[in-house]
């Protein structure tokens, strides 16, 4: 990361920017990554501020109305268990014929 890529970067980070213990030291995540320059890193979860107290958080369920716009999309959608006829899909009658027809030629004595 060049001085220019780093600046921009950090410029988009808000003030509450999330900061890593490195060594007992607090410091901008920002920093320490300038400071890799595409080194590795190991830092511990407990040791990010402004997260979780785990991670992943533990296995939940949410009601489809905790997702905003999930239940009008649902409404919208075919039951799990409805049908059609052969006329209601366009042209399976004609792909139908086709297939027996061919089934038939096969099946004819040579």
């Amino acid at each position: 990361m060049n001085d220019t890529e780093g600046s921009e970067w950090e410029s988009k980070i808000p003030a509450s920017a999330v900061y890593v213990t490195q060594d007992g030291e607090s410091r901008r995540l920002s920093e320490v990554l300038a400071d890799l320059d595409g080194g590795d890193v190991t830092v511990a979860w407990g040791d990010i501020s402004g997260v979780p107290a785990s991670f992943t958080p533990a296995d939940h369920t949410h009601a489809t109305s905790d997702v905003e716009g999930l239940d009008a999309e649902l409404a919208g959608k075919a039951a799990t268990g409805h049908t059609h006829t052969v006329a209601q899909v366009a042209d399976l009658q004609g792909i139908i014929n086709d297939f027996e027809t061919r089934i038939a030629a096969l099946e004819a004595p040579a």
